[in-house]
């Protein structure tokens, strides 16, 4: 079990909630942009513009495998949950509909200059690239799906006999 320190930017606040941990040690809480105060597990942050809060994780399980350690946060609007081994300072998990940015603590770039770094590295979510793909059409899956025959099997009631149809299209 390693400790882990990472910084949740929210674009603008004010957001409150309770960050939960799963497979962990339960986190402190340090708000270090923005004013409110933390209470154990629960954070209030009354400022409007950018905000930052410290999680603090004493004992997290970040290698891979199972059991890894999840943050839940459980903000009062848009609430979200990433696993601690995902956050990176290269590579930091951006919710761009939440106004949501999770990275490692010692990033000093403040939420719009690190999402306009982000973005200009020109990546793809999943969805979007799901967006940007042509649609599929009933004759281009035909092409690469085999052709498979199912026969069809018949039962009456009361009769012991089996009765398999078949379909052969080239005797119509």
């Amino acid at each position: 079990m390693d400790r882990k320190k990472i910084a949740v930017m929210w674009k603008a606040g004010p957001v409150f909630g309770e960050v939960n941990v799963s497979h962990g040690a339960v986190p402190e809480l340090d708000i270090v942009d923005g004013q409110g105060r933390v209470d154990g597990h629960t954070f209030t942050i009354m400022s409007s513009g950018p905000c930052r809060l410290v999680v603090t994780c004493p004992q997290a399980a970040v290698g891979p495998g199972a059991c890894a350690t999840r943050i839940t946060v459980n903000a009062d609007r848009n609430p979200f949950t990433f696993f601690l081994r995902d956050v990176r300072r290269a590579e930091p998990v951006f919710i761009p509909a939440y106004g949501v940015i999770v990275t490692e603590f010692e990033e000093t770039d403040d939420y719009e200059t690190l999402a306009a770094r982000i973005r200009g590295r020109g990546r793809v979510s999943q969805l979007e690239a799901i967006d940007a793909a042509d649609e599929e059409t009933f004759e281009n899956a035909c092409r690469v799906n085999r052709n498979l025959q199912c026969p069809t099997w018949l039962g009456l009631g009361r009769d012991m006999r089996m009765f398999e149809v078949h379909y052969y299209p080239e005797y119509g």
